[in-house]
């Protein structure tokens, strides 16, 4: 959320988001991280996209694709998650998390000194 916030600021809105790796595979978690982030969150059919992307440059090298465009293209959705908690219900959750992050720096500025 604060990555999005950020970019927000950079006039950069996100209306969405595709995740893989390992996490991907979590329904519990993605729905979760649409909720928290209020966007749509879309898993790909093959979550494991680090091996795949090496396929995929294999491939454009030996002239199996012709593009990264191509490429691009072969991307295929399993599932989406759609945001489904209310804005209050966010709100509290960031305002906790943010709290949490200042108490944290607080008590590392403490050890510091």
């Amino acid at each position: 959320a604060d990555l999005l916030r950020a970019m927000a600021e950079d006039g950069i809105d996100a209306i969405g988001m595709k995740v893989d790796g390992g996490m991907a595979k979590n329904s519990w978690f993605l729905q979760y991280l649409a909720n928290i982030l209020d966007v749509d969150i879309d898993r790909p059919f093959i979550t494991e996209t680090t091996a795949l992307g090496v396929a995929y440059l294999a491939g454009l090298q030996a002239g199996l694709f012709e593009s990264f465009d191509e490429i691009a293209g072969q991307w295929r959705g399993a599932s989406q998650f759609h945001p489904q908690m209310t804005s209050p219900e966010r709100e509290k959750l960031l305002s906790d998390w943010g709290t949490a992050v200042r108490r944290t720096l607080k008590i590392r500025e403490l050890h510091n000194d």
